[in-house]
């Protein structure tokens, strides 16, 4: 893309994101440092997680797109890093700005992550929270296969809240969609779960999950 720009002088409506060099580059500056945590999270570093955690970066602090660092690594799969911001005091129910997705949806439709799932629960994650399309973490646990124990566990937890039939914004019930073809945005799940091979340290996650579900 060619970046010639007329310059005007005068009223800018406030329509331009680019604004003049000055201001941007201080806008990066200030950026940078929060960015820090939401590209070890991303990325899944552990080590400059810590690092930054102890540095006392805000741990709920969101970047330009929205997201907080725990939203980054539920989209990226890195348990290891959930478990190491949720214990930092991250907010288990924030929410991506455009499709309101939560942690809980995004681990409800990880095969390995029911422990997790749980420890979010009891950490106070909203298991009737409904994303954009009126969807549950029930909903999407409920459209990957081989996903018994997260689809239990939610179903047990959401009965107690009086909400396992709350339905989409096509009308379904998580039990609907479990018996129905799921034919929904299988890209985008499909898409999240090869993304979520290999990165998880299995041994810290179940000592961690371990410690939060005797307490």
């Amino acid at each position: 893309m060619s970046d010639h720009h007329h310059h005007h002088h005068g009223h800018d409506c406030g329509h331009s994101h680019e604004g003049n060099a000055y201001t941007q580059n201080l806008h990066e500056v200030s950026l940078t440092s929060s960015r820090s945590l939401h590209y070890a999270a991303k990325s899944g570093n552990l080590t400059n997680l810590h690092a930054l955690l102890q540095k006392g970066k805000r741990v709920d602090e969101r970047d330009t797109s929205g997201y907080t660092p725990l939203l980054h690594a539920a989209r990226s799969g890195h348990i290891d890093v959930i478990s190491v911001l949720v214990e930092a005091g991250a907010d288990v129910n924030a929410h991506t700005p455009e499709m309101r997705s939560t942690v809980l949806h995004r681990l409800s439709i990880h095969r390995d992550a029911t422990g997790m799932v749980e420890v979010l629960i009891r950490r106070g994650a909203d298991v009737c929270a409904q994303d954009g399309d009126g969807e549950t973490a029930l909903h999407k646990a409920c459209s990957v296969s081989e996903n018994e124990k997260t689809v239990e566990l939610l179903y047990e937890k959401m009965t107690k809240k009086g909400g396992p039939d709350l339905r989409n914004r096509k009308g379904e019930s998580a039990q609907e969609r479990e018996v129905g073809e799921y034919a929904g945005r299988e890209g985008v799940t499909l898409e999240w779960m090869t993304l979520s091979g290999g990165c998880v340290n299995g041994e810290e996650v179940k000592a961690f999950v371990q410690k939060e579900l005797t307490r």
